[in-house]
């Protein structure tokens, strides 16, 4: 039976131990990106709301770009393997860590003005997504050949898809449990989830080696230096470059606009908190349709 679903997947005989640890390591990922997302954006709508969407934005735009440099920095400079499971441990304490503050400051939503938690939670929505699927995709990339890759990709992002639907789904569900008493309570289940993606992750490189992509003889490969200038000389990257800027503009006044009419039609927290994982989940799903 898991033979012909992985075959249904895009795999073949041999690859049924890489692609099950990959569907799991995507399985707790999207409950990890789905959960750490609902429950970022709810805190920061519910206590900060519009005055501060600007400069939430804007940080987490340059937290972004900080955290993307630096992955590219390292990856150059260190085991791929290595880098992925610091990544992945850091995140993991950034959970624990961010729940305990919760915990330690007596935090209070009620309080009203500028409350530094909600905003860090939600300015690291981007950083921690684009490091987490940095390093999924990065793995992806080096357990399979191209030929395979080209064969497989849909069927692993099909389950990653997948999962993180259902994890939106049952966002409003899962609030109802005994022991999530605040929507930061969600954040445990983040922690947990983004244990599940750290574990996975060591499974896969201590049973696959993923370095080789990167290591080379000295002397075999003469490196090629390229600069910025020599990129945007390139007329495929500038037409590139231009409609990623333009798109992602056209992104970010969208979101602004849907999280301030949200912030009016939803003032209270359980409710906005359905709305969203509900909404999201709508949306992974024209996804996964579209896909």
């Amino acid at each position: 039976m898991i033979k012909s679903f992985l075959a249904f997947l895009g795999g073949e005989p041999g690859e049924e131990k890489p692609m099950l640890l990959l569907l799991g390591m995507g399985f707790f990922m999207g409950i990890f990106l789905a959960t750490y997302q609902i429950g970022s954006e709810t805190l920061f709508l519910d206590i900060l709301g519009e005055p501060y969407l600007d400069v939430a934005f804007f940080s987490a735009g340059a937290a972004g770009i900080v955290s993307t440099v630096l992955f590219v920095y390292l990856q150059k400079r260190v085991n791929y393997s290595s880098l992925v499971v610091v990544n992945l441990f850091l995140i993991f304490t950034f959970m624990a860590v961010m729940r305990a503050a919760f915990e330690w400051t007596s935090y209070d939503g009620s309080e009203g003005g500028f409350q530094i938690l909600p905003f860090i939670m939600f300015v690291m929505i981007g950083p921690i997504t684009a490091i987490t699927l940095l390093g999924f995709w990065g793995i992806f990339g080096r357990v399979f050949d191209l030929r395979a890759s080209k064969r497989i990709i849909g069927g692993i992002d099909t389950g990653a898809l997948t999962a993180t639907i259902i994890a939106f789904f049952s966002i409003p569900f899962i609030t109802q449990l005994p022991f999530i008493d605040s929507t930061y309570d969600l954040l445990f289940v983040s922690a947990i989830a983004s244990f599940g993606v750290l574990f996975f992750t060591i499974w896969i490189i201590r049973d696959f080696n993923v370095n080789k992509a990167t290591k080379v003889e000295k002397g075999d490969v003469k490196p090629v230096e390229v600069n910025f200038f020599d990129l945007i000389k390139d007329p495929y990257l500038r037409l590139l470059s231009l409609f990623l800027i333009f798109s992602m503009g056209a992104s970010v006044f969208v979101d602004y606009t849907f999280y301030s009419a949200t912030e009016i039609m939803y003032p209270d927290e359980q409710e906005l908190t359905n709305f969203l994982s509900f909404f999201s989940g709508t949306v992974m799903i024209m996804s996964f349709l579209i896909q």
